[in-house]
């Protein structure tokens, strides 16, 4: 599980930039902790940290800002409970649907 630490989303859009290469070569689940705090009352804003897959996410509007690469991902689309990776990997060739099992240890890509 890759883990980024935000210190204050983007309030216009409700959203977080991810470092791009930060997604590509982390793992399958990101775990995003947005650390933002309200001045009155000193609590976090966002108190459990959010859940998003990786697919999800490098699927979302890239944007280029001070010369890094981000990935702009809605807060709506992260979930607070880690997401269910399936145990197997589908494919679909025609009308034919072929589920293969994913042995244990493996990665789901």
């Amino acid at each position: 599980m890759t883990k980024i630490s935000i210190r204050e989303p983007i309030w216009k859009t409700r959203s977080v930039g991810l470092l791009e290469y930060v997604i590509a070569e982390g793992t399958d689940i990101i775990d995003v902790d947005i650390q933002y705090r309200t001045k009155s009352t000193n609590l976090r804003h966002y108190p459990e940290h959010l859940y998003i897959d990786r697919i999800t996410a490098l699927s979302c509007p890239l944007v280029k800002h001070k010369g890094a690469r981000l990935r702009i991902v809605p807060i709506a689309l992260m979930s607070a409970k880690l997401p269910i990776r399936p145990n197997f990997v589908e494919y679909k060739i025609g009308t034919i649907t072929v589920k293969i099992p994913i042995a244990k240890g493996e990665e789901c890509r």
